[in-house]
């Protein structure tokens, strides 16, 4: 496997495990002591993360052929940039997969408790409603994330092949 991808694989979970506890963090503030945070709260954050690893773990295929393919044509600062240029793309690609996931999540939520939003219920405690929004989020991911593939090797810039006619 590319080293270049376990890297970047490693920075991106971290970056996905700050996003997730920005997020949740900006709207506890001041609401809490560190040590007095709900178990609900806590199990949102696990859910979110992961949703994001099952995500990002489909990112490794469709840049092992786009290594493939730039191995061909680039080489030295030339392919890493390239490459780090590409594993941003793809990133941005899965968070944005990942908040239209969570927002369909939410709507359905919402339909199925007649509550708008999950974050308020683990403030309050509510853990039955929190493992009901984390299963509807983690089957939705493992339903969408088999075409996370195929959607990112439409970005795959692949070499063009002559005509024969």
């Amino acid at each position: 496997m590319n080293f270049f991808l376990i890297i970047s694989l490693f920075l991106l979970g971290f970056l996905s495990v700050t996003i997730v506890n920005f997020v949740t963090g900006r709207k506890l503030k001041g609401r809490y002591a560190p040590t007095e945070i709900p178990q609900s709260i806590n199990l949102l954050r696990v859910t979110h993360l992961i949703t994001l690893a099952l995500l990002l773990e489909k990112i490794s295929e469709p840049f092992a052929d786009l290594s493939n393919v730039l191995h061909n044509s680039l080489t030295g600062w030339d392919l890493l940039l390239k490459q780090g240029v590409y594993i941003s793309l793809f990133f941005t690609i899965i968070l944005v997969v990942y908040l239209a996931l969570s927002w369909v999540t939410s709507i359905s939520y919402s339909i199925f408790t007649k509550r708008l939003a999950p974050l308020e219920d683990a403030m309050e405690g509510n853990i039955s409603n929190i493992l009901l929004f984390s299963g509807i989020q983690i089957a939705l991911v493992i339903v969408v994330r088999n075409g996370i593939p195929d959607l990112l090797s439409v970005l795959i810039p692949y070499p063009n092949l002559p005509a024969f006619h």
